[in-house]
């Protein structure tokens, strides 16, 4: 059985899936959409290694959708 965590992880990937279909790997700017934050944002966590987990690909700086996932689930506060 999937934990509540697990759940919450599988849906973000599909909803991600939803806006950018096909996609592994997002740039910046996508994830910066997806988040609802600047790009700048981006760079700043980062930076401090508080953002999402990326890969460095062809010289590019990419976000797997499993690690965006994970992190949205992370951030989420229950009350």
């Amino acid at each position: 059985m999937k934990t509540k965590n697990e759940l919450i992880i599988e849906q973000y990937i599909v909803d991600i899936g939803k806006i950018y279909p096909g996609k592994l790997l997002l740039t910046k700017a996508e994830l910066a959409r997806i988040r609802n934050t600047s790009e700048s944002t981006i760079n700043r966590e980062k930076k401090r290694a508080e953002g999402v987990a990326y890969k460095h690909q062809g010289g590019r700086i990419l976000y797997p959708v499993r690690s965006i996932a994970e992190w949205l689930a992370k951030t989420i506060k229950t009350y």
